[in-house]
């Protein structure tokens, strides 16, 4: 996927497109400089949004790298097929091949200058019918001096000029670079039509083992909601029970979730009973224009992060796109902001901020509780701790909450099982089996009750899904077995 500005959810049209002055300067066929954050750039297509139907070329979209051609190949299929179609030269296709695909009619070319005029010098194309001519002016100087110079030849040979729009993060240098090309140009500022700002931030890991305590740490301080966490496989239940256990509501897609149980996750996290999506790889991110921040467990490649980018909301001031990974992975940084522009190095929250994060948190929960619940505890509170110790206990009571080995606030959910004591089976017997799907210890298993023809046992709670889509249908004790959610839930 290329460096793109994310649509919003009206019709999925990019924001740029939706301010009236841009629509008016593309209609009138002015030349335009549109500033846009560094490396970000809307999908071609909808610069050509109202060409007639394909009878001439009539569009060209012109990059200064290899690169990102290929980046929006693989980008096109994500965008709706009604778009004026593209034809892309370069990537990984031959010459030879682009030749025979110019012989086809398509709204507009997609290459780069340099690839453009090697066929206009084969005489594999005409320019006689081009109108617009749209470019993103790279922020390198040697390589701007290089694509002027091919924007200068390839616009000679357009008969008539074109309306010229140019796309680029510093609109004064481009208008100083492009005067003998652009007529009278007019710029669209970046704040009359992007109305928030993302933050790239890397937080370099000490010790990568504490990776899902970082995830939570960081989701806490900065009091994210609404946010997408991108986890390897290895990583899933150990953040799902570090998220219990701090108290951040979450819906899970794993790499082989049903698409049954992908809308449910969805439905949670869009109606915000979820605070946060955990979405493993190498699953796609999912069609959503919503989510403040997204938080990548380890250096994700450009495609993937660029998804990420997407799914974050137009409509909040502030933005975040957040990597957690080790400081022996400072290359792979770098390499990945060589195509989707700088990330800047934070620190990594201190306890004090996540400790704050936790507790208000934990307010909303007891704003939410009924009063009797909690009365017994904090009757035996004021008894047993003076007035004056109180914090001293609080204090230690969320450190170890906090800490990397509290597991005993998971809670428990209750699978239903199609045998029981007519099938001569035992406790020890179930506890076996459930202890056979990857990942389980005895401590994710509570009470095992079994009854004349099916019987009940309690898991943690991040478990139980995987536990019935791995024992559901298997055979067991030479019948097939049914695995299923019980109908209560239960703490342990």
């Amino acid at each position: 996927m290329g460096r793109q500005t994310k649509s919003t959810l009206q019709n999925g049209i990019p924001a740029i497109f939706q301010n009236p002055e841009v629509e008016a300067l593309l209609a009138k066929g002015k030349d335009v400089i549109i500033q846009v954050e560094e490396g970000e750039f809307p999908y071609p297509a909808y610069f050509f949004r109202g060409f007639p139907k394909v009878v001439e070329r009539e569009g060209l979209y012109l990059t200064s790298t290899e690169q990102r051609i290929i980046d929006l190949i693989r980008e096109a299929g994500m965008h709706p097929a009604s778009l004026p179609e593209l034809l892309f030269l370069g990537g990984r296709t031959t010459p030879r091949r682009e030749a025979q695909a110019l012989a086809f009619p398509s709204h507009a070319i997609c290459c780069t200058a340099t690839r453009l005029i090697d066929h206009i010098r084969r005489d594999n194309l005409s320019l006689q019918h081009i109108r617009r001519v749209v470019m993103e002016y790279p922020r390198d100087g040697e390589t701007a001096e290089i694509f002027k110079a091919d924007v200068e030849f390839v616009l000679s040979k357009v008969p008539s000029h074109p309306q010229c729009i140019v796309l680029s993060s510093d609109p004064q240098r481009a208008i100083a670079d492009l005067k003998e090309v652009l007529s009278h140009p007019q710029i669209v500022p970046l704040s009359s039509w992007k109305k928030s700002r993302t933050e790239k931030a890397w937080f370099p890991l000490e010790a990568p083992e504490r990776m899902a305590e970082a995830v939570a740490d960081l989701i806490l301080s900065h009091d994210l909601k609404k946010v997408i966490c991108y986890v390897p496989e290895a990583l899933t239940e150990k953040l799902r029970r570090t998220f219990i256990r701090t108290h951040i509501s979450f819906s899970s897609i794993l790499r082989d979730s049903s698409p049954g149980a992908e809308d449910r996750a969805l439905k949670k996290f869009k109606t915000l009973d979820a605070e946060v999506l955990l979405l493993e790889a190498p699953r796609p991110f999912p069609s959503l224009y919503t989510a403040k921040a997204v938080i990548f467990a380890g250096v994700p490649g450009p495609d993937i992060f660029l998804q990420g980018k997407r799914c974050l909301s137009e409509h909040i001031p502030l933005t975040h796109l957040f990597l957690l990974a080790p400081q022996t992975e400072e290359e792979r940084i770098h390499e990945l902001e060589s195509r989707v522009g700088s990330i800047a190095r934070r620190e990594p929250p201190d306890e004090e901020a996540v400790a704050q994060g936790f507790l208000e948190r934990v307010l909303e929960c007891v704003d939410g509780q009924s009063p009797h619940v909690i009365e017994p505890y904090r009757k035996a509170f004021r008894k047993a701790v003076p007035f004056f110790r109180r914090a001293d206990v609080a204090a230690y009571l969320v450190r170890n909450i906090l800490s990397d080995s509290a597991r005993s606030l998971l809670p428990m959910q209750d699978i239903f099982f199609s045998m029981g004591k007519n099938r001569k089976i035992f406790p020890e017997d179930l506890k076996e089996l459930v202890l056979s799907v990857e990942g389980l210890t005895e401590e994710d298993i509570g009470e095992i009750r079994v009854l004349d023809n099916y019987s009940f046992v309690e898991v943690s709670e991040p478990f139980a899904e995987k536990v019935i889509s791995t024992l559901n249908g298997t055979d067991f004790k030479g019948k097939r077995l049914t695995v299923n959610y019980g109908k209560r839930r239960s703490g342990r």
